[in-house]
């Protein structure tokens, strides 16, 4: 539907269908990004559509190195988010660098699997779970948290803002987590947003997507997950914790 609304902006079918994919889960690209969408060589063609998005203003370059030749591009063109109902998007923001290169692991990850139905907005993810699940799951039990002071207050869901795959015609759910540290506190954190939503579905999968510099923290990474999701309390830890929650 996105690229749809774009068609009026003059743009070939295949530069909205990557645009769109861009101001849903990033805001940012590199030219291999746009090549490998495009199942085309980086060369000429990728040129010709990097410079047409500069000249017509829909993106601005941030530009890498002491050459500033290789440059990271920022879709900001109000316009182009509007057409796809997302006119106040954070991805239209200045950006950052390392916040940017951060965005670019995202898209590649959701690049790499064509295969998968990318849900990105809060509104898709909300939508989506309320209708798979069923009036059987609590909308409250959703990943999500609360801004403001009773009675004025605000609950965003999906807070983490990251892409949630739904493969397999809607069988498996695959959740991407971006690795930005190597403590895993954020993470533990995550998962127990996500822990109700993982324990009502029928399968799902954690992606790591784990930056080169911090590679060593992927085995750390691993452990929480399985610990905080597949080690059961033994029956002593848990008669403990019930007088503790007594007590």
């Amino acid at each position: 539907e996105g690229a749809n609304a774009l068609t009026s902006s003059g743009l070939t079918p295949r530069h909205t269908r990557f645009l769109v994919t861009v101001m849903l889960h990033s805001g940012v690209f590199v030219g291999r990004q746009y090549a490998a969408f495009a199942g085309i060589t980086h060369g000429q063609k990728v040129h010709d559509f990097i410079e047409m998005l500069l000249a017509r203003r829909f993106a601005t370059a941030i530009r890498l190195g002491s050459s500033g030749r290789t440059k990271i591009l920022h879709l900001h063109h109000k316009p182009l988010y509007a057409a796809i109902g997302e006119p106040d998007s954070r991805f239209r923001k200045p950006t950052p660098l390392p916040t940017a290169v951060e965005r670019l692991m995202v898209l590649d990850a959701v690049l790499q699997r064509p295969d998968v139905h990318w849900l990105a907005t809060e509104r898709e993810k909300v939508a989506h779970f309320t209708k798979t699940l069923g009036t059987a799951f609590r909308r409250e039990d959703l990943p999500h948290l609360l801004f403001g002071q009773p009675p004025c207050t605000t609950t965003r869901y999906f807070f983490d803002k990251l892409p949630i795959g739904v493969a397999d015609e809607g069988a498996v759910h695959l959740f991407p987590y971006l690795v930005t540290r190597e403590s895993p506190l954020d993470f533990r954190a995550f998962l127990h947003r996500h822990a109700e939503l993982l324990r009502a579905l029928r399968s799902w999968r954690l992606w790591l997507l784990v930056p080169s510099h911090l590679a060593k923290a992927a085995d750390t990474f691993r452990d929480v997950a399985h610990e905080e999701l597949a080690s059961p309390l033994r029956p002593a830890v848990a008669d403990e914790l019930l007088w503790f929650f007594r007590a």
